[in-house]
């Protein structure tokens, strides 16, 4: 007869670890059912779409802080979770710590969570500390005077007290109705939980044990229980966060439209402003389109400055700008820019004007007549063409522009030497000669540098050369 030799260590522990990733052949009951279910359903999804939400929040908004301690609570809520349900496979000692500590930690974190949600200050002694005391609870009842029943009561009443005491700290603080009524409801749930093991306790107090405790109600309970004030936390997460992200993105989009609109209200009538605004810039885009261009210059100027000096010939040019841009407005152009002692201007562009090339002539005219009338009166050079330009935002990252750019800008540069040496109040180019709807006087044909056709340019008042 052989005698029995001993099964080494290593061969039991091989063994033991064989059994705990053998699967179950016998039919799980009810409660198992509920927990399997429970288990792989609510908690990878709540950690799924936490940490998803999480990224995106932290990459988007990084001081959102409450984040952080969010996504620690939904992952300790999936390990005890799962731990949970695997507990049968466990020592019975070694269960009580992996599932007790992740529901621990499952509340601290919340409560760290439901503070920095209403932007208060963590008190991270008290909850931590609140923490501990419930865990040595745990090892009293396990350790000194096992007594599942009281184990049961502190974990359970010890979960509850953290996330009260987080709720009513913060409650007085929280600014949204919605916090108020989620903070409510995460107090009730907790105040049921205490409710709900008290009396499941009554029920199965004859019959709870270390082998039936992970199928009995009990159990059940505290899942529920935590699961509920998870489910309470998300609601109030991602309401905080959507209010949040909404309030950010909407002041950021309003400073934008506000820049936009302070920038634009300097060189466009606020009607035209109004209608820019109303479309969301989408007529800003750079595209091709017929302007009429319009450039005043003042005569004399540079002999000015250097008569009067350099104060007195920048309130001089300001005087002339104030009336050429409030001419401008007036007949809804648009300011490209001012060149020193001269203005740049255009018409249909943003917006479509038929009659671009008379408003163009019309706001030249205006501008000639009130220069004259000034207490000191000014003379200046007025040209005016039509043509294809590219018109729209230029530039890059760093600044950028409304402007044109084409041909009609070209030929109001070139012809503006032009009309200095000539005594007429509007120097008018072909194209424009041809959209204007008005009378003008053709006074002959010239040569422009870097063109290689003959330009024929018109005049409102031609009297012949200028003199001086």
């Amino acid at each position: 007869m052989s005698a029995t030799v001993p099964n080494p260590p290593a061969c039991s522990l091989a063994r033991r670890l064989a059994s705990l990733t053998k699967p179950r052949i016998t039919e799980p009951s009810f409660h198992g059912r509920l927990r399997l279910t429970y288990f792989q359903l609510l908690g990878p999804f709540l950690l799924a779409t936490f940490s998803i939400s999480f990224l995106l929040v932290q990459r988007r908004f990084p001081h959102l802080r409450s984040a952080i301690y969010f996504a620690a609570s939904y992952a300790s809520l999936a390990c005890a979770l799962t731990l949970d349900w695997l507990r049968v496979s466990f020592d019975p000692v070694v269960a009580t710590y992996l599932t007790n500590i992740p529901y621990l930690s499952t509340a601290v974190f919340f409560a760290a969570g439901l503070f920095q949600v209403n932007d208060r200050d963590v008190p991270w002694r008290s909850i931590t500390g609140a923490g501990l005391a419930v865990f040595l609870g745990v090892l009293w009842f396990r350790h000194v005077q096992p007594d599942l029943i009281m184990r049961t009561v502190v974990m359970t009443f010890g979960v509850s007290a953290i996330l009260l005491y987080a709720v009513f700290r913060v409650l007085p603080h929280a600014p949204a109705g919605l916090k108020r009524a989620i903070l409510w409801a995460l107090a009730l749930s907790a105040v049921l939980a205490i409710v709900r093991t008290v009396l499941t306790l009554m029920a199965e107090a004859e019959t709870l044990s270390e082998q039936t405790y992970a199928t009995s109600a009990v159990s059940w309970t505290l899942q529920l229980t935590t699961a509920m004030s998870a489910l309470a936390v998300a609601v109030l997460l991602f309401a905080h966060y959507g209010l949040q992200v909404m309030r950010m993105l909407t002041d950021d989009g309003v400073r934008r439209v506000r820049q936009v609109e302070e920038q634009f209200s300097k060189f466009l009538s606020p009607s035209v402003v109004e209608t820019l605004m109303a479309s969301e810039g989408r007529d800003l885009a750079v595209q091709t389109r017929t302007i009429s261009v319009l450039l005043v210059d003042l005569r004399g100027f540079t002999t000015y400055a250097q008569v009067h000096g350099s104060d007195a010939a920048s309130a001089h040019v300001n005087r002339f700008l104030a009336v050429a841009t409030e001419e401008i407005m007036n007949r809804n152009g648009t300011i490209d820019k001012y060149l020193g002692d001269a203005v740049l201007a255009f018409w249909n562009a943003p917006l479509l004007q038929e009659d671009h090339a008379d408003l163009a002539i019309d706001t030249a005219l205006a501008i000639q007549t009130r220069l004259r009338q000034l207490a000191e009166p000014m003379e200046a050079v007025a040209i005016v063409e039509s043509g294809e330009c590219s018109v729209g935002n230029h530039g890059t990252d760093q600044r950028m522009d409304y402007t044109a750019v084409g041909g009609a800008m070209n030929v109001v540069s070139r012809l503006e030497k032009v009309a200095k040496t000539r005594s007429v109040d509007v120097l008018v180019g072909p194209q424009a000669a041809e959209l204007a709807q008005r009378d003008l006087q053709p006074i002959g044909d010239i040569v422009l540098p870097g063109i290689t056709h003959a330009v024929r340019i018109h005049a409102t008042n031609p009297t012949g050369p200028h003199e001086g």
